[in-house]
């Protein structure tokens, strides 16, 4: 049986079909009356004459009545336009078989073909069909007792017809099976549809929106849940690969939110790091937010492309602190890049615990130049908008033939008091104002120059 939402949409669909081969019959049939008594009934003089007007006439004007009837209410009070119908082709049919009985020259054929066209246009059910042709039949058979002699012939068009109605209305069942599949088929595939947006939209919430959109454009937006559920698996896995990092760190975050929590919080704190998380975002980056720090990352497998990107985010994130700094009050930071291969991915190792991080000492190294910022010496070199670079980020700035360079200042430690913690190694640093950085700037080309730079040496104190 079909469900009672795809029953009302079955027969409000069905009904539409009949309304309009219901009219049409109608208003054909209506004219075909008029026309027949001027060009047929008149010309052969037909008697009596006032039984043709009235049958002629009466037929088409209740045609036309019915028909205005169907046009006013459209596909409205079914019920009752089906009993006009009915009348219609009852009277028509009456009218017709006893023209039969006055003229014995009329084809049986008639009783019959008419009839059958009515039931074709206003009747799908093979049984309401049946059931119609057969109260013609037998009303009309009254009229047409009169010519025993075509009995047979009464019997074979009966037969006849019958088989006409089961051919054609055979069809319906087929109909209100394909009309179930393709509706039932469409349901589905809402649902699904609505299940694959639902979890997308959860796993939305949960994940970066670079690798977010990573999965829709590999996978498409409109692939089944399983390969979304692949897809986030391969963006996942963890691999090797090029790495910015950029780390943006927020100074005397102690003090000022014992000072004043609520106002530090609502008006410089949040409001800022929700900004630079946005223009990360907007520069393909992957960012996670902790505390007073916002570290994000870069992967593309283009190193350049990564410290393009980290370079545009970090100058536009020093651009807005320094006008919030002059509208809302100060708040100090500190931005940190660094370049190299790392392991980027999720090692959380199960559904509930998936994050995407990156992994290496390029992702440490951040940290540990944070802590020597704090050192007097270092720190009263660097001003509101610089930023911090590790030499493997000045390397790659090189080799880009950067136009940076000349404004590159270099801070340079020899063995002594200050080193980097978990880095001996590393002896240099870099920081440049972020006013330098622009498109032409940081332009991505293969020559590899060597500019003079300025530079700033800590000698262990005497």
């Amino acid at each position: 049986m079909l469900p009672q939402n795809l029953r009302n949409n079955w027969i409000q669909s069905s009904n539409g079909g009949l309304w309009k081969g219901r009219v049409a019959y109608l208003l054909l049939m209506s004219i075909a009356l008029i026309l027949h008594h001027f060009y047929i009934d008149i010309p052969l003089n037909k008697q009596p004459a006032n039984f043709w007007l009235t049958y002629r006439f009466g037929c088409s004007a209740l045609f036309l009545i019915t028909a205005a009837i169907m046009l006013f209410f459209r596909q409205n009070k079914i019920i009752l336009q089906t009993l006009l119908y009915l009348v219609c082709i009852f009277a028509f049919s009456l009218f017709q078989a006893k023209a039969m009985e006055m003229r014995h020259d009329i084809s049986f054929i008639w009783i019959a073909v008419l009839p059958i066209l009515a039931i074709f246009a206003g009747f799908e059910s093979i049984l309401i069909s049946f059931s119609v042709f057969t109260g013609i039949i037998v009303s009309s058979s009254f009229f047409l007792a009169s010519r025993p002699q075509d009995f047979v012939n009464f019997i074979s068009l009966f037969i006849m017809s019958y088989i006409s109605i089961l051919i054609v209305k055979g069809k319906y069942k087929l109909k209100v099976e394909a009309y179930i599949n393709d509706a039932l088929f469409k349901e589905e595939q809402i649902l699904k549809i609505q299940m694959e947006k639902e979890l997308r939209s959860q796993v939305k919430a949960f994940l970066p929106k670079v690798v977010y959109n990573r999965i829709l454009n590999e996978h498409g937006k409109n692939s089944s849940i399983e390969n979304f559920h692949k897809a986030i698996d391969d963006q996942m896995q963890l691999k090797e690969t090029n790495a910015c990092i950029l780390v943006f760190d927020v100074r005397k975050f102690t003090s000022q939110i014992k000072s004043n929590k609520e106002e530090f919080l609502n008006k410089l704190l949040i409001p800022r790091m929700k900004f630079s998380s946005e223009v990360i975002d907007e520069n393909l980056g992957i960012s996670r937010q902790v505390g007073d720090q916002i570290f994000a990352f870069f992967d593309d497998e283009n190193p350049h492309l990564n410290l393009k990107r980290a370079l545009t985010s970090a100058k536009e994130i020093c651009d807005h602190f320094t006008l919030k700094n002059e509208m809302d009050g100060i708040l100090e930071k500190n931005i940190i890049i660094t370049t190299g291969q790392a392991k980027v991915g999720n090692v959380g190792g199960s559904d509930s615990n998936r994050e995407i991080t990156v992994h290496g000492n390029v992702a440490n190294l951040p940290s540990r130049i944070d802590e020597i910022t704090k050192n007097k010496s270092i720190k009263d070199l660097l001003g509101e908008k610089d930023i911090i670079v590790c030499p493997n980020t000045f390397k790659l700035l090189q080799s880009t033939h950067s136009k940076l360079l000349g404004n590159i200042k270099q801070i340079s430690f020899q063995t002594g008091d200050i080193s980097i913690r978990d880095f001996p190694e590393i002896r240099d640093l870099y920081f440049f104002n972020s006013s330098y950085v622009s498109d032409q700037s940081i332009d991505i080309t293969d020559s590899l120059v060597n500019e003079g730079i300025t530079s700033h040496t800590f000698k262990r104190a005497s």
